[in-house]
């Protein structure tokens, strides 16, 4: 799975009263990019907790010890391959 994106276009504007580059970027992508931010986001947050349902139903249990350490550890360490972790 390839977690790729394309960064969005940045057209350069110049401002009449210094020389100043200001950086522009169409409001509609901005909205995109955070609109898909949040489905995926969400997505994640319901993938966990279908995890845990299933790993809870395996067990035979209620409550699964350190499981929001391990959620948390693994979100800091989002720069770690699965392999290394």
């Amino acid at each position: 799975m390839s977690s790729e994106k394309t960064l969005p276009s940045v057209d350069l504007m110049s401002c009449q009263h210094g020389g100043e580059v200001i950086p522009s970027i169409a409001i509609e992508r901005i909205i995109s990019l955070r609109n898909e931010g949040i489905r995926v986001y969400l997505d994640g947050i319901d993938k966990l907790r279908k995890a845990r349902d299933l790993m809870q139903q395996a067990g035979g249990c209620q409550y699964l010890y350190d499981y929001d350490k391990a959620v948390e550890s693994a979100i800091k360490w989002s720069d770690t391959r699965p392999d290394q972790a």
